[in-house]
C-alpha cells in the first residue's frame, strides 16, 4: 500500500470519526433538550402541587374556624336552654 492510499484511508477514518462525533453530539443535544422540557414540566407540576397544598391548608384553617364558631354557638344555645329549663322549673 502506498503512502497516498494510506493517507487517504486515515483521512476517511478521521472523517468518519468526525461524522460519528457530530451524530453523537446531535443526539446528545436532542436528549438535553428533552431533559430540559421534562424538568420544566416537573417544575410546573411542583408549583401546582404547592398551590394545591397551600389551598388545602387554607381551606382546613377556614373549616376549623367555622367549626369553632359552631361550637361557640352550640355552647351558647346549651346555656340558654339550660337557663330556660331552670326558669321553667323555678316557676313550676
Amino acid at each position: 500500500m502506498n503512502d497516498q492510499k494510506r493517507l487517504e484511508e486515515i483521512k476517511n477514518h478521521f472523517s468518519n470519526c468526525a461524522d460519528y462525533g457530530n451524530v453523537i453530539g446531535e443526539q446528545e443535544e436532542k436528549l438535553l433538550n428533552e431533559l430540559y422540557v421534562r424538568m420544566r414540566d416537573l417544575e410546573k407540576a411542583l408549583v401546582r402541587s404547592y398551590e394545591f397544598r397551600r389551598d388545602a391548608v387554607s381551606n382546613l384553617i377556614e373549616c376549623r374556624a367555622r367549626n369553632i364558631e359552631l361550637e361557640e354557638i352550640n355552647l351558647e344555645m346549651a346555656v340558654r336552654l339550660n337557663n330556660m329549663t331552670k326558669e321553667t322549673m323555678h316557676r313550676a
